[in-house]
Parts: C-alpha cells; structure tokens; sequence
C-alpha cells in the first residue's frame, strides 16, 4: 500500500509549523489543514497509527473543540515536535 498521500500530508504539516504567528496558531493550521485530511487505515503505516491517532485525537477530541488554544506555548511546541518526529518516521518507511 503506497501511504504518499499520508507523507505529502504530515510534510505539509510540518511547513505549517513554522513562519509567521504564534505556535500555536501554526500548531492549529497544521493539524486541520493537513492533519485531518489523513484516512489512518490508507495513508498512515500501521506502525504509526497510533502515534497520529494520540496526536490527533488529543488536539482535537471527538465532538468537542480544538484545545490548542488552551496549552501553553510549552505543550503546543511539545506536540508540534510530535509532528516533525510522526513525518520523519514516515518519510523513512515509505521511502
């Protein structure tokens, strides 16, 4: 199964998170811009579903809102990092 789309994805992801604005404004971008675009079982390695899943699920729990705004600058370059970590395994699996 090829999971570029998932790789194209968590890159993007990772431009996202840095440039202008506060981190977590570019944590948020990243995560519903490219983040949520990602179906698990077809673009993601199955060894790292769970680490997406914890990612995703985290910032951004099932029928509630986002809590990105509500971590400290700390917490949200902690999980922005687990964004550049998810992309680098990725990149070394599908390439």
């Amino acid at each position: 199964m090829s999971h570029i789309y998932g790789l194209e994805k968590t890159h993007m992801a990772v431009f996202n998170l840095v440039g202008p604005g506060s981190m977590k404004s570019r944590l948020e971008n990243a995560v519903t811009s490219h983040l949520l675009h990602i179906c698990v079982e077809a673009d993601i390695p199955k060894e790292l579903s769970d680490d997406y899943r914890n990612i995703v699920e985290t910032l951004l729990p099932r029928g509630k809102h986002s809590i990105i705004s509500k971590l400290s600058e700390v917490e949200a370059e902690h999980y922005a990092q687990k964004i550049v970590v998810l992309h680098e395994k990725m990149a070394h699996i599908v390439h």
